[in-house]
C-alpha cells in the first residue's frame, strides 16, 4: 500500500483504533439515520468500514522493520469502498464549509492589491456551495460502481448506465441514487452557468453589488459617499447572508439525508461482497 493511501486509511480508522467497544458502538449506530452532513460520519456503513479497515490495518504493518503484507482481496475491496465513501462525504461536508464561510467577510485585498468586496465574498462562497453539490451525485455514482464492483469505466460511470445497471436495479440502491439525483439535479443548470459562463448572481446580491462598483473605483476612494453607504450596505448583505444560509442550509441538510439513505441501503450490499471475498480467499489459502 502507497504512503498516500495508508495515511487515508489511517485517518478513517482512527475512530475505530481508539475505541475499545466499537462493536457496541457500531450496533448503536445502526439504530440512527444520517439527517446532516456531520451525522454521515457516524453512518452504519462508514462505521462497517473503518471497523474492517482497522483490524486489516493493525495485521499488514507488522513491527520496525519487517516488510508489510500485500492486501487480501476483500481488504482491497473494503479500502476501496471506504475511500470512496469517504470522499462522498467530504462532498457534504464542503457544502457545510461554503455556508459557514459566507458570514465571515473580512476586508482584505487580494495579491496584487484588489479590494474583495462582501459582494466578490458572497458570490464566491454562493458559487463554491453550487459546484460543491454538483459533484456529490458524480460521487455517489463512483461508490455505487465500486460497491458493486460493475468495473464501468470513470467516464461512463453516468446515472443512466449505473441505475440500469441489472445488479443495482435488483436492490434498493437504485431508487435511492435517483431520489439523491433529484434533491441535486434542479441546481445543475446554475452550476453549468457558474463554471462555464458567467459568475453567480441574484436580485439582492446585485443590489449590494452596485456598491461594491463603487468601492473598487479608484477615483471614489476619497468620496464621502462611499463611507456614507458602507454601514448601509453591510446591514444589505448582513441581512441577505441571514437569508441565503437558511435556504442553503435546508438544501444542504435535504442532500445529506439522501446520501444518508443511500448509504444505507449499500451497507448489504458491502456485507455481502466482503463476505464473499473473503469466502473465495479462504478457499484459495486451503488449496495452496
Amino acid at each position: 500500500m502507497s504512503a498516500p493511501r495508508k495515511a487515508v486509511v489511517e485517518r478513517c480508522c482512527l475512530g475505530s483504533l481508539i475505541s475499545s467497544d466499537g462493536g457496541v458502538f457500531y450496533k448503536r449506530m445502526m439504530t440512527r439515520k444520517a439527517k446532516s452532513a456531520a451525522d454521515l460520519h457516524d453512518a452504519p456503513l462508514m462505521q462497517f468500514l473503518t471497523q474492517h479497515s482497522a483490524a486489516f490495518l493493525r495485521k499488514i504493518y507488522p513491527p520496525k522493520g519487517a516488510v508489510p503484507r500485500l492486501l487480501a482481496p476483500q481488504e482491497e475491496y473494503i479500502l476501496r469502498c471506504l475511500v470512496s465513501t469517504g470522499e462522498l462525504m467530504t462532498a457534504c461536508d464542503q457544502l457545510g464549509y461554503a455556508l459557514t464561510y459566507l458570514s465571515g467577510y473580512r476586508r482584505k485585498t487580494t495579491t496584487d492589491g484588489l479590494l474583495i468586496t462582501r459582494s466578490d465574498h458572497l458570490a464566491y462562497h454562493v458559487e463554491n456551495f453550487v459546484i460543491r453539490l454538483a459533484t456529490i451525485t458524480d460521487r455517489a455514482l463512483k461508490l455505487v460502481n465500486i460497491t458493486f464492483q460493475l468495473g464501468i469505466q470513470p467516464r461512463e460511470c453516468r446515472r443512466s448506465v449505473v441505475v440500469e445497471n441489472a445488479h443495482v436495479a435488483a436492490t434498493p440502491v437504485r431508487k435511492r441514487l435517483i431520489a439523491l439525483d433529484e434533491a441535486v439535479n434542479p441546481h445543475r443548470k446554475l452550476r453549468n452557468r457558474v463554471v462555464h459562463q458567467e459568475r453567480y448572481s441574484d436580485e439582492a446580491l446585485n443590489e449590494i453589488e452596485q456598491f461594491s462598483v463603487l468601492e473598487k473605483s479608484s477615483s471614489l476612494k476619497s468620496d464621502p459617499l462611499v463611507n456614507r453607504y458602507r454601514q448601509f450596505y453591510k446591514t444589505r448583505a448582513d441581512k441577505y447572508v441571514k437569508t441565503k444560509t437558511a435556504e442553503l442550509v435546508a438544501l444542504a441538510n435535504k442532500v445529506s439525508e439522501s446520501v444518508g439513505m443511500l448509504l444505507e441501503s449499500l451497507l448489504p450490499i458491502v456485507e455481502s461482497s466482503h463476505s464473499r471475498l473473503s469466502h473465495n480467499e479462504s478457499l484459495t489459502a486451503k488449496k495452496n
